[in-house]
């Protein structure tokens, strides 16, 4: 790192399937020009397709601080990729397009690196607003937590920042989709001995688009997920629940629950869950769980067909 300030590259993926692209990419670089870590050691890259040159022209014309990557493919991990291959900075750090970090944000990312961390973990939630908001979010993030020495559970793709050198040498496999690829990067990190700290200040808020039917295939494809990863990582708890075979989502769908629940005991505070709020939690969670089973089984039975299927 620099003897001074650590330049931080901040990379954001932009979703081409987001009819509100613009809308979302013009909050999340409005709240970056708004950080209380120096502009003059930040720089800002967001990766848009090659197509998208409304996207990329809007960018430019209203955020000129940003600096526009083009990628030729519009997934997701490869459009993170192509946008940390052309940081500059000595920490890089990823959020998504339909985020909205805290002011403090790259701030307290800086802090914590500096601090000793490998990778700066924060805290995903869904914005307040929408009815049982809080509850998705522990659904959806209640897996991303710190133990009682600050080392994060795992890692988010949205919400991460990674050590040059570390990232250089551990990107995200882009041929996972997004559940995926980076909880398997976390678990081999950590299997490699490095420092995944935790800080639950760092907030990034995510804009609450999945509710309704949006929100069950959400949890569908997580099922497929779980799938896939246990099909790569051998050594991840999905990777060993295969090891049942025909029984394996059930595996899988036992184990989420466990950890959900031990998470709620532990850490409900992190979540600024109440006691008497709970059983509410609880009952989410396995509901949740159950449809990422279905999901988790229509793949074992019928490979790649939901994913085609929700891709209509």
């Amino acid at each position: 790192m620099n003897a001074a300030k650590p330049l931080v590259s901040v990379v954001i993926e932009t979703n081409q399937n987001d009819p509100d692209s613009t809308i979302s990419v013009g909050r999340v670089l409005g709240r970056l020009a708004e950080q209380t870590y120096p502009s003059e050691y930040t720089e800002v890259l967001v990766v848009v397709h090659d197509q998208a040159n409304e996207l990329a022209g809007f960018v430019q014309d209203n955020h000129p601080f940003a600096r526009v990557v083009r990628s030729g493919d519009p997934g997701y991990y490869p459009m993170k990729i192509a946008g940390a291959a052309q940081a500059r900075g000595d920490v890089v750090a990823f959020i998504d397009s339909d985020t909205l970090p805290r002011s403090d944000w790259l701030e307290r990312v800086v802090r914590t690196i500096e601090g000793g961390a490998d990778v700066s973990v924060g805290a995903m939630r869904y914005e307040q607003g929408r009815r049982l908001a809080r509850v998705r979010s522990f659904v959806d993030w209640g897996h991303i937590h710190g133990d009682e020495n600050g080392r994060a559970s795992n890692l988010l793709s949205n919400s991460a920042a990674f050590r040059r050198d570390v990232w250089e040498r551990h990107p995200f496999d882009a041929s996972l989709r997004r559940s995926g690829a980076c909880y398997l990067l976390g678990a081999e990190l950590k299997r490699r001995g490095y420092v995944l700290t935790f800080d639950p200040e760092q907030r990034i808020f995510h804009r609450d688009c999945y509710v309704g039917r949006a929100y069950f295939e959400r949890r569908l494809r997580a099922g497929y997920d779980s799938i896939q990863v246990g099909r790569r990582g051998r050594d991840a708890a999905e990777g060993k629940a295969m090891r049942a075979g025909p029984a394996a989502p059930l595996v899988i769908f036992a184990g989420r629950v466990v950890y959900d629940l031990r998470t709620l005991k532990r850490h409900r505070r992190e979540f600024d869950i109440r006691a008497a709020e709970l059983p509410l939690f609880a009952a989410a969670a396995v509901g949740a769980r159950f449809f990422e089973l279905i999901g988790a089984g229509v793949e074992l039975v019928r490979p790649g067909w939901l994913e085609r299927r929700l891709a209509h």
